[in-house]
């Protein structure tokens, strides 16, 4: 999982897009390693100790894991000093990570879009419409409007142009918001998805090797 964010990282700054370093790679990362880069730490600390030199039982990991959710900070077997804190403060880092996930992206390209739109550009695939008035004189009395476009005028009214100025992007697509929404839910469910799995094997492996023992 932490090779795949990296890579993350990788096309992000390829692509010179921060909104994915700080919408996606960094919580993602942050959110992972609280939790199970946690984990992987206190694997290494139990290894490296020798309980029964201490007079102790090494802790159970499992179980460590299973309190940090349903009880956050009660700790069966002591790992090390501060432990039960500790793993409350990463939890709620862990938490705080989801909400930053589902909607930091979304809401910058909206605020992106609307800041666009508030000067003057259109989007792609719309129209905008240029009144025969705002033409020099010239062409009002040649009776043509720019780019080659007739303009008529009846009384106080007067024909609008429109103007396509969809053609010169081909493969990009209308911003959309519920779209961008959507996509960002996909993938921030993806990622917790994965980080479960890792989860449900870990704690499968760890009841059949107690089994075992």
């Amino acid at each position: 999982m932490t090779y795949s964010l990296i890579w993350q990282l990788v096309n992000a700054v390829h692509f010179k897009s921060r909104i994915d370093i700080f919408g996606n790679f960094i919580p993602g990362m942050m959110f992972f390693q609280c939790i199970f880069g946690y984990l992987v730490f206190t694997i290494f600390y139990k290894w490296g100790i020798d309980w029964y030199a201490e007079g102790r039982q090494p802790p159970s990991l499992l179980n460590m894991l299973i309190y940090m959710f349903l009880q956050p900070g009660t700790i069966d077997e002591e790992l090390y000093p501060g432990q039960g804190p500790f793993q409350v403060i990463l939890l709620l880092i862990a938490v705080i990570q989801v909400p930053i996930l589902l909607f930091l992206k979304p809401f910058y390209l909206r605020y992106e879009h609307n800041k666009a739109r508030a000067m003057g550009y259109k989007g792609i695939g719309e129209t905008s419409r240029v009144s025969a008035l705002d033409e020099d004189n010239e062409d009002h009395q040649n009776g043509h409007a720019p780019n080659g476009r007739e303009s008529f005028e009846s009384g106080n009214e007067v024909a609008m142009i429109t103007q396509d100025i969809g053609h010169h992007g081909e493969g990009e697509e209308e911003f959309e918001f519920s779209e961008a929404m959507i996509h960002q839910v996909i993938h921030t469910i993806g990622m917790l998805y994965s980080c479960f799995n890792f989860q449900q094997h870990f704690l499968t492996s760890q009841i059949l090797s107690t089994s075992k023992s």
